[in-house]
């Protein structure tokens, strides 16, 4: 029988080797044990009447108050001190029930800790999980570290995280940081979970940052910070926005992005502001049936790309089957989409930005560059450009696919280079007998590509320098 007694607090090393009778089998395992000074009370089990967990080691905020040894079910109100040190053993979770509530707001000076009881072990404990919809749930000026032990039991799909809020679920969280958490450092259920506030926070060294359903990006601010998050900064995830929400999403700070990571349905108004970046996952598409405006400004301008160009994975695109006049991407990047076609009413396509029958958006001031198929493609079935100024495409596939009717939205300002197929391609349609307008002369050197059969019934006026090419056997036929 061996035992050890430590006379220090501190990191061990401890190496148990375990040899046969016969000493022909050995095998050793090495772990990292973490001494606490005394001092520290411990909880577990339920808390059912109302708390206060006081600062107990005042005097030395390196010294922990509260060492969690179960899991704890809080199904009355917490209150956590400023300056109040809480580590929790491998794998236990703080539960706050539906019936319970959360406060716990340290200072500037004085932040509360979440952490694990064994860090130096690369131990971590399970999270805080909330359940509770009280509008009181609070955590402010904290630190939630080396969390994510394993998946918390959430209504929809379930993850690790550092805080995760179920679909009942609401807090407020505001100046704290979270390091070192698995899974999410902040999860709420895409069923319904809600941040109240969520504002000048700092997310560094987790798998993933924050993951967010539709309705809860416009609670994000453009202050929290992000730094080396192994995956997402922030993640939207799969979900729809009712026809009766309006709602807008911020730009990240610096260089953040979100990350989205499943189809968005959106049959309400999203409008996103200047500098936000948006990476989106392969052959994942952003459905557009209510209003979508994207505002950015030329110093400032706003994203959509692949979350992982480098390894040649391509996004879907924007699909457009809303005629909201305002629809618009107005100084707006957008590149490698087109990874499957479009579902439109016409023929199918794949697309950077695709207007189904339905359909209409003003483009203005826009770049596109390697989308494979179109990156605008306007469905011949009564797609609609509103407005269309001054953009670029750039190594797409072909750039602008159109019927007859629209060309003469196009301008002469728009550049082309480098387009694999085609510039502006105008495919098999009429011309209507009611149409009275003119197609405009590119610029460059750009080209009109006709690739089929073209029938002009009303007046059309071409104006002077447009360059056309037509496809084998292609005829234009004036009536």
């Amino acid at each position: 029988e061996t035992g050890f007694t430590p006379d220090k607090v501190g990191d061990y090393t401890v190496q148990l080797t375990l040899t046969s009778n016969d000493s022909e089998v050995t095998d050793s395992e090495t772990a990292v044990i973490t001494i606490l000074p005394g001092g520290f009370i411990e909880l577990s089990g339920t808390i059912d009447t109302d708390r206060i967990l006081e600062n107990v080691n005042d005097e030395d905020a390196s010294l922990t108050d509260y060492l969690v040894v179960g899991d704890l079910n809080v199904s009355a109100n917490l209150t956590i001190e400023p300056g109040v040190h809480i580590q929790f053993q491998e794998g236990r979770l703080l539960n706050i029930t539906s019936s319970g509530t959360i406060v716990a707001e340290g200072s500037e000076t004085d932040s509360i800790i979440f952490t694990s009881a064994n860090v130096a072990g690369e131990t971590r404990w399970k999270g805080i999980y909330i359940a509770s919809a009280s509008s009181q749930n609070s955590i402010k000026h904290a630190q939630v570290n080396y969390a994510g032990n394993s998946s918390m039991n959430f209504s929809g799909t379930d993850y690790p995280a550092g805080i995760g809020i179920e679909a009942t679920g609401n807090i407020k969280i505001e100046n704290s940081s979270f390091e070192n958490n698995l899974g999410y450092a902040v999860y709420a259920d895409d069923d319904g979970g809600q941040l109240n506030t969520f504002a000048n926070n700092h997310f560094e060294n987790n798998e993933n940052g924050v993951a967010v359903w539709i309705n809860e990006v416009e609670d994000l601010d453009g202050t929290t910070s992000f730094m080396n998050n192994t995956n997402a900064d922030v993640e939207i995830f799969g979900s729809t926005l009712a026809e009766s929400i309006e709602t807008t999403w911020q730009g990240l700070s610096e260089t953040a992005s979100y990350t989205v990571s499943g189809n968005l349905f959106i049959d309400g108004t999203v409008n996103i502001s200047e500098g936000a970046k948006f990476e989106l996952d392969e052959d994942v598409q952003i459905y557009v049936r209510g209003a979508f405006i994207a505002e950015g400004s030329q110093t400032n301008k706003i994203e959509f790309t692949s979350s992982d160009q480098n390894q040649g994975l391509l996004w879907k695109g924007i699909y457009i089957n809303s005629a909201d006049g305002r629809n618009l991407l107005n100084h707006v990047m957008l590149s490698y989409a087109g990874n499957s076609d479009m579902d439109f009413s016409g023929a199918n396509y794949s697309a950077g930005v695709g207007l189904d029958a339905n359909g209409k958006i003003s483009i203005t001031n826009s770049s596109f560059s390697n989308n494979q198929g179109y990156a605008v493609y306007v469905d011949d079935d009564g797609g609609q450009l509103e407005t269309f100024t001054t953009n670029s495409f750039s190594d797409n596939m072909t750039a602008v696919g159109v019927p007859a009717d629209e060309v003469d939205a196009l301008d002469e300002a728009t550049t082309f280079s480098d387009n694999t197929t085609a510039e502006v391609e105008i495919f098999a349609t009429t011309y209507a007998t009611a149409k009275s307008s003119a197609w405009p002369n590119l610029n460059g050197n750009a080209s009109y590509t006709i690739s089929g059969n073209v029938y002009v019934k009303g007046d059309l006026t071409i104006d002077p320098g447009a360059h056309f090419e037509l496809d084998q056997d292609v005829i234009i036929h004036v009536t």
